[in-house]
């Protein structure tokens, strides 16, 4: 769901205005992460595991987010994890 909400609000920071109500605080700074974040975040999280688990993959359409997700996988394998896929949350005990 991070990869997706990366996908969807870009891939630049959002800098807010200075509050003028409140001087001499800094101005909010809400950067968003990007797809490549999201990844390479994850990427970092599954180091440490043999077994990434897929649950439900249609939500991940034929597209640009399907070949990154791929490549994602291909390299977790290539360090000689493995990929399940599971087809609905009932099947995962």
């Amino acid at each position: 769901m991070h990869y997706l909400g990366a996908r969807l609000t870009g891939s630049t920071a959002h800098h807010q205005p200075q509050d003028e109500s409140m001087p001499g605080e800094p101005a909010p700074d809400f950067a968003q992460r990007t797809a490549t974040d999201v990844l390479e975040a994850l990427d970092g999280e599954v180091k440490q595991v043999d077994v990434v688990r897929v649950i439900d993959r249609r939500w991940l359409a034929p597209d640009a987010l399907s070949r990154e997700f791929d490549a994602f996988l291909a390299a977790f394998i290539a360090r000689g994890g493995r990929v399940e896929f599971v087809d609905a949350v009932d099947d995962v005990s």
